[in-house]
């Protein structure tokens, strides 16, 4: 189970993969091989991330075991407690979860504590997830700018400016 630390460089390092890879606005400018510089680029960054997100789903799968053992401590010494003949005797309920929650303070604690690792690992997950989905759509824009490349070179070239030109002014 991952530490505080170690969701904060793997946060870190998701954020590096997220700018990793930016698409060109007209990639025919710098060359039709910056395609493949792309392509090259968008698979190592998603295969990390895959990578990451596996990582991420052992770790949150560890991370609720966690909180539910330390909430399952906590819960059997408070019933255990409950059941003391010198709580029993207080006088009324509250004075006795007072007394108890104060005898098991550190499984309290043990259990809060485990319950925000838990949430951590939900919310670490959630953001691997977003960045698998980032290239997902950096991939579907690259083929597309693919295609439209592949289409304008079986244009002919007069028209194939002219579109140029109008391609550039819609995306401005």
């Amino acid at each position: 189970m991952f530490t505080i630390e170690q969701y904060k460089e793997k946060l870190q390092e998701l954020a590096k993969l997220k700018e990793k890879v930016q698409l060109k606005q007209d990639p025919t400018a710098e060359g039709l091989s910056i395609f493949n510089e792309q392509i090259a680029d968008i698979q190592s960054a998603r295969e990390r991330v895959a990578a990451m997100a596996l990582e991420a789903l052992w770790n949150r799968a560890e991370a609720r075991q966690y909180a539910a053992e330390k909430e399952d401590v906590y819960q059997k010494k408070f019933d255990l407690l409950l059941t003391e003949e010198r709580i029993q005797k207080m006088k009324s309920k509250e004075i006795r979860e007072s007394q108890i929650r104060t005898e098991a303070e550190q499984e309290f604690k043990d259990m809060k504590a485990a319950g925000q690792l838990s949430a951590y690992a939900d919310d670490y997950h959630r953001s691997v997830q977003i960045v698998d989905k980032l290239y997902d759509n950096k991939n579907s824009n690259l083929l597309q700018q693919i295609l439209v490349v592949r289409m304008m070179t079986n244009i002919d070239p007069a028209l194939r400016d002219e579109l140029k030109v109008q391609l550039r002014e819609a995306g401005k």
